[in-house]
């Protein structure tokens, strides 16, 4: 859409929840197009490194069911394969902030059956968070934001981040 619009690149990327895989995603094959990157709460492939593989299976079930009160249906497994097939390499060592939420993710929307058995929890969850910061080489890991996962609702101000990369990848003016 960039590229239609006519905007050079490269750019920084800013993304949130399912949008981390796909920025990923993007960054690992493009790495050229990536002048920086923003993840705010976002889902990140490390998951499956910190949680059970039967939970992670679970997180994944659950997160591709739909309801009135979540309309979002997305599969995370599919986007970890993806991302691991086609991009195996590391995410191009460009700025980065990672925004965390530290309050928990609500599970009253979720049917009673997806609230059965091995759970990724919020722990986990911050342990990703974490790993995806070390991962990115992050200059900085935002996590006391007095938000849940929709931070720029919550706390805009902390996605001031964005401008601090974008100010970090920018060109000094030519004398």
């Amino acid at each position: 859409m960039l590229t239609a619009l006519g905007e050079p690149g490269p750019y920084v990327l800013v993304a949130h929840s399912y949008g981390g895989l796909i920025a990923t995603l993007y960054a690992r094959t493009h790495p050229q197009n990536i002048a920086g990157l923003v993840m705010v709460d976002a889902v990140t492939e490390r998951m499956a490194e910190v949680a059970g593989a039967e939970a992670v299976k679970k997180w994944d079930a659950s997160n591709a069911q739909t309801s009135p009160e979540s309309r979002e249906g997305v599969h995370i497994l599919d986007a970890f394969r993806k991302i691991n097939a086609a991009a195996p390499a590391p995410a191009p060592a460009v700025p980065a902030v990672v925004l965390s939420a530290d309050k928990p993710w609500r599970t009253d929307l979720l049917p009673p059956e997806a609230k059965k058995g091995e759970q990724v929890t919020f722990e986990d969850w911050l342990a990703s968070q974490q790993r995806l910061a070390e991962s990115l080489g992050a200059r900085e890991h935002i996590t006391n934001t007095d938000s849940g996962h929709d931070i720029y609702l919550y706390q805009p101000r902390l996605v001031d981040a964005i401008c601090d990369v974008v100010a970090a990848t920018s060109s000094p003016p030519a004398s």
